[in-house]
């Protein structure tokens, strides 16, 4: 009987992830929440949905149940003396983005210098990229361009080693990078970061990265948030053309 739990357990995990990837949010958090139901209190596995919880709270705009989803799995790492996991990683991953969705990138900047130090760093090397990408990128929204820089020389080192999707999110931060250090040559790299997400077949980072390159082409200037920025975007299918 514990056999079919478990097995029940993660089937419902992946229907949830797969449908959170795919944009169905609701079909998600119907798997997710029997996930919750099903899972065992105070290990790994319970961190592993509640940061799927938050991840979908999260892709709904809904700060505050993404907030505390988070709380939950603080608590339970507070409450539980657990190794350092693959779900562990993921919830630091998701905090991030939820910091930056709000805006508050010094702690975000915090939370991250804290992997490698006070957090053990991931073995995986897959999340271990990704954690350096999203350093990288608070880097650049706080303005310390020249340290994202240098992460993102050290990344490209790897590139040819990554999946498309982290070469996708690799390209991107080349390209904000160029929209702050080198604005005419930024267009390159923008377009050149589209197509891999194209390739990629992932379209939310490329609708993402499309968005901000129609900011930096109205005139989006470095060192503040791209929804802040005044003026009117120019015509998308422009852009597309240009691909």
């Amino acid at each position: 009987e514990s056999g079919n739990l478990r097995t029940e357990l993660a089937a419902r995990l992946n229907l949830g992830q797969v449908n959170l990837n795919q944009g169905r949010l609701d079909d998600a958090g119907r798997h997710l929440d029997e996930a919750l139901r099903l899972c065992p209190r105070g290990g790994n596995a319970e961190i592993g949905v509640l940061d799927a919880l938050a991840q979908a709270s999260l892709a709904r705009g809904d700060i505050g149940q993404c907030e505390d989803w988070l709380r939950r799995i603080d608590v339970v790492l507070a409450t539980h003396d657990l190794p350092a996991a693959y779900n562990r990683y993921w919830g630091l991953r998701t905090k991030l983005s939820l910091l930056g969705r709000v805006g508050r990138w010094h702690e975000a900047a915090d939370l991250v210098t804290q992997i490698g130090t006070s957090i053990p760093g991931p073995a995986d090397t897959s999340l271990d990229t990704q954690l350096t990408l999203a350093k990288a990128d608070i880097y650049l929204a706080i303005g310390r361009v020249e340290e994202a820089h240098r992460i993102l020389l050290d990344a490209t080192d790897r590139a040819g080693t990554m999946p498309l999707d982290h070469q996708g999110q690799l390209e991107r931060l080349l390209a904000l990078h160029a929209a702050r250090a080198a604005p005419r040559a930024a267009p390159r790299y923008f377009e050149r970061a589209l197509r891999v997400f194209v390739t990629a077949g992932d379209a939310a980072g490329y609708f993402k990265l499309l968005d901000e390159y129609l900011a930096f082409l109205s005139g989006w200037s470095p060192g503040t948030a791209l929804d802040e920025q005044p003026g009117a975007a120019p015509d998308s299918e422009h852009v597309l053309e240009r691909l």
